[in-house]
């Protein structure tokens, strides 16, 4: 699985203004690795890719979803990353967060590929 599927497929959703679950993510690759273990060091490298380019952390778009089918936030993997400010304490602060990540995401104009990609 190369960093270019993922980031090709997360494009998509962000110019929807959308959200994809992990899961989502792993059937979207033609790998299909471990939605729970084999994307996180992806999604790690890609946000690194994308603090280069001076790009938001794209991978706050993969989120986990919960019994009922409805999509919530991305798994506490995600604040680990060096691209991503540290895992707020409380709540509110880490949805206030991620919802400025998902603005930035969202009002962003992708480029079709970044040099570091290929």
């Amino acid at each position: 699985m190369a960093r270019k599927d993922i980031y090709d497929v997360l494009v998509k959703v962000a110019r929807k203004k959308d959200r994809i679950s992990y899961g989502d993510l792993s059937a979207a690759l033609h790998d299909h690795p471990d939605p729970h273990r084999g994307l996180s060091q992806h999604l790690d490298d890609l946000n690194m890719v994308c603090n280069s380019a001076d790009l938001p952390p794209i991978s706050a778009l993969v989120v986990q979803k919960g019994s009922d089918g409805e999509l919530g936030q991305p798994g506490p993997g995600f604040c680990k990353c060096p691209a991503v400010q540290p895992r707020p304490k409380g709540d509110m602060e880490r949805l206030v967060r991620w919802t400025e990540y998902l603005k930035a995401i969202h009002e962003t104009d992708w480029p079709p590929t970044l040099p570091e990609l290929a």
